[in-house]
């Protein structure tokens, strides 16, 4: 008589690899790291808000010595550096004004006299400075 070879059942896994590859996929998505978040405060929008008055001043530094112009107005000639807290006193006294300023130097202008112009700004109490690019105007 002959033996019967035990057969072994096979097993469909096709169900288990399905489930197995949708778990992989869900867990790699709920494991995402959390999005970067900037904090920022943006100014309210307003429709009957007056409109800022407030005037910022212009200094440009030349080889030749500085001017100072404030927006639609002519630009002063300056003689020196030295000479530009007096313009800004008296453009403060003439507009509204809050401490801001830019400057404009020349490319040729050292480095020096650009430091020098922000100290003897601060004298007349604009400190709060802004560099500005552009060709200088006179």
């Amino acid at each position: 008589m002959k033996r019967r070879k035990a057969s072994v059942p096979e097993i469909d896994m096709t169900s288990m690899m399905g489930l197995s590859a949708i778990l992989i996929v869900l867990l790699l998505t709920a494991s995402s790291p959390p999005y970067a978040a900037i904090e920022s405060n943006l100014p309210a929008i307003s429709d009957h808000g007056e409109p800022d008055e407030t005037v910022i001043p212009k200094v440009g530094l030349t080889v030749r010595g500085a001017w100072v112009s404030v927006p639609g107005g002519e630009p002063q000639q300056l003689s020196s550096i030295d000479d530009i807290d007096d313009a800004l006193v008296d453009l403060k006294a003439l507009h509204a004004t809050d401490g801001r300023w830019e400057i404009i130097p020349d490319a040729d202008v050292p480095y020096d006299d650009i430091i020098r112009a922000i100290d003897v700004a601060r004298t007349a109490n604009f400190d709060a400075v802004t560099f500005a690019a552009g060709v200088p105007v006179p």
